[in-house]
């Protein structure tokens, strides 16, 4: 089935989804802080968000797609770098993600991004607001 463009509702794929009991209603929320977000775990997150930026910076995506997910500084930064010019080569990817939930709300996280000649690091942080996630840090060494 066909559903029109104006119709289709976009999904945050960094934004969670409360818990549902087998009876399909929404269970209760502990008394105590959780130290881990309700459906992904920190370095989920960081993957998933770590593989979009990847994406910008190699110009495999346009940065329009996730710039909802991402606070304004860091939206300005990559602008500035999509405009100057791909960053990676196109062939870049994730070599591995290390990541931190340094709170119930935020996660961060080291990825190891390989190019064709060398590795580089990506770090990020990823705040939870309101009920999704989002980029506040980004920095490429």
């Amino acid at each position: 089935m066909h559903v029109p463009a104006a119709q289709r509702t976009r999904q945050n794929p960094l934004q969670t989804t409360p818990r549902t009991s087998a009876s399909g209603k929404t269970a209760a929320s502990p008394r105590h802080e959780s130290r881990t977000p309700p459906t992904y775990s920190a370095s989920a997150l960081a993957d998933r968000a770590g593989n979009h930026l990847v994406e910008v910076l190699a110009g495999r995506r346009p940065l329009h797609q996730i710039r909802q997910w991402l606070s304004r500084p860091v939206a300005s930064l990559l602008a500035t770098l999509v405009r100057s010019g791909s960053l990676l080569h196109d062939r870049t990817r994730l070599s591995s993600v290390h990541a931190c939930l340094t709170s119930s709300t935020t996660v961060e996280a080291c990825l190891v991004v390989d190019e064709v000649e060398r590795h580089r690091a990506l770090t990020i942080r990823l705040e939870q607001q309101r009920m999704s996630w989002c980029c506040t840090l980004l920095a490429l060494v």
